[in-house]
């Protein structure tokens, strides 16, 4: 069971990473309006929206583990999967043909790291 001072902790996370996500989802729709105005443009300059992209794959599942399950043991999981998801991408590198892939694959890289290191700081 969490003590008050962690679930205090966990409620941060977990109010962060929904502000995240609120985020992201309005860069997404802004690049779609960037989009339909000037798609050259757009894209040529869309290298941050594939992070906000890629927390939007990937946190509303791990927002679900952390709210469902609040406990030390579920939290030290998801950290270490963080973590796991994190090197993962880190040590073999994506090496699609696709750029655009390899860019995606990267801004996952990157949003498991953040995960990793809002967990860890979750758990000093």
């Amino acid at each position: 069971m969490l003590t008050p001072e962690e679930m205090l902790k966990a409620t941060d996370v977990i109010n962060f990473m929904r502000s995240r996500m609120e985020t992201a989802q309005g860069r997404m729709e802004e690049l779609s309006a960037r989009v339909l105005k000037d798609p050259s443009s757009a894209l040529s300059y869309s290298h941050d929206d594939f992070v906000h992209a890629a927390r939007l794959a990937i946190m509303p599942g791990f927002l679900g583990a952390m709210t469902e399950e609040r406990s030390k043991a579920t939290l030290a999981t998801l950290t270490d999967y963080a973590r796991e998801k994190a090197l993962r991408i880190v040590l073999y590198p994506p090496h699609s043909t696709s750029p655009t892939c390899n860019l995606m694959e990267q801004a996952h890289g990157t949003v498991w790291a953040e995960l990793f290191e809002w967990l860890s700081g979750f758990r000093c």
